[in-house]
């Protein structure tokens, strides 16, 4: 009769019982403690599997990267709604930017603010490990009122912390 590795060896048989290994199917004696073919170990030791412990690290990176996002998003909005406040169009002599290329970095900011807010989403439901980068980055890039950057990095280190959760 074949077992398996929780299956008893059939009562009243005399003599040695054999089992096909699970991993290799060659037919071994059911006392083996493994396999001498594969190694397959047998018995209850291989079928009780540690719980993976998740880190915390992933959820708090993907915070700060999403923060990052939305101060990116808030500052390029800024800038497409008030582009004449920057002070660069109140000197008398030509401005350093046009009013239109304000917006178009403001739009760029809106953009980038967006994609971190994803990446920060992802890192959060650690899910996508690239996205998550990707949305770093792109908070790191979106400058979020100066201090998105930084806390667009720090979020990065702390996704790195706790990569293998993903």
């Amino acid at each position: 009769m074949v077992g398996t590795q929780f299956d008893q060896p059939p009562l009243g048989a005399q003599g040695p019982t054999k089992r096909i290994c699970e991993n290799c199917g060659i037919t071994v004696d059911w006392h083996a403690k493994a396999c001498p073919y594969c190694g397959h170990v047998y018995g209850l030791q291989t079928s009780m599997q540690i719980p993976k412990t998740r880190n915390i690290w992933p959820a708090i990176g993907g915070v700060l990267i999403l923060v990052s996002g939305v101060l990116a998003i808030l500052m390029g909005l800024m800038f497409v709604v008030f582009p004449d406040d920057t002070g660069a169009l109140d000197s008398t002599e030509d401005p350093v930017l046009s009013q239109e290329a304000w917006q178009v970095c403001g739009g760029v900011g809106v953009v980038f603010g967006i994609v971190a807010v994803f990446g920060g989403v992802f890192g959060i439901m650690r899910k996508q490990l690239v996205l998550v980068v990707v949305g770093g980055v792109f908070g790191i890039l979106g400058f979020g009122m100066f201090v998105g950057s930084a806390l667009a990095a720090i979020g990065l280190v702390f996704v790195y912390m706790g990569r293998h959760d993903f």
